[in-house]
């Protein structure tokens, strides 16, 4: 319901509820109560999203009582977006761009082909073996992979797509900042840090993406 200048959604569950403890840290990245289920970014997720689009999030809870989300975003007043220019501004460069998802976890793939799906033909994977048999199936200009699949490492996966498709630009998603102690980052053309709390940066790497494997794909015309 719109109750101002904001439209606010409340979300209601009559649950377990939270200590205030868990509370106050459910917004943060890799936060998890959850024993060897989820990674711990949906509601950091979350989260980011909404900083990203003027809004907020608050959360109410108790134990024994459920748990309250309320989510209120900035009503739209009619002025053109920087976004909505930036996409026009591309759009003749970037339409029909190729893009592969590839990650474990369901929200963080569907908060990415939401981004990215209004400029790019987008195919998601859950595994890594989909991703390579997408990638023998047809050409792809930008491959977005997680670090931590569970059927294979992410530096892995991209060695193998590498081989597939030395034109393709590879992109790792992690939650670990890339300086950390021994991140494979060798095999990656560029590094996305997760959270995705700010869609123009996620755009951005993927820009650069695709017009990297278009300088790649002229080199290769040249020499042959």
């Amino acid at each position: 319901m719109a109750v101002g200048d904001e439209l606010e959604l409340i979300v209601r569950d009559t649950g377990t509820g939270m200590s205030e403890e868990n509370s106050r840290g459910i917004f943060e990245p890799f936060y998890t109560t959850k024993m060897d289920v989820g990674t711990g970014l949906g509601l950091s997720t979350v989260y980011g999203t909404l900083q990203h689009w003027g809004g907020r999030i608050e959360v109410e809870s108790a134990l024994g009582e459920g748990t309250v989300f309320t989510l209120c975003l900035p009503l739209w007043q009619g002025e053109e977006s920087a976004i909505a220019v930036e996409e026009s501004d591309h759009w003749e460069v970037l339409a029909g761009r190729r893009i592969l998802l590839v990650d474990d976890d369901e929200v963080v793939l569907t908060v990415l082909e939401r981004m990215l799906r209004k400029l790019y033909e987008v195919t998601v994977c859950h595994r890594a073996d989909e991703m390579l048999e997408a990638v023998e199936a047809d050409s792809y200009d930008v491959a977005l992979i997680d670090l931590g699949m569970p059927d294979m490492l992410g530096d892995e996966l991209a060695d193998k797509v590498r081989a597939l498709d030395p034109r393709i630009a590879l992109v790792l998603m992690s939650g670990w900042s890339i300086e950390d102690e021994g991140m494979p980052t060798t095999a990656f053309d560029f590094f996305l840090p997760k959270p995705f709390g700010r869609l123009k940066q996620v755009r951005q790497v993927v820009r650069e993406g695709v017009q990297l494997s278009r300088r790649r794909l002229g080199k290769g015309a040249e020499q042959v």
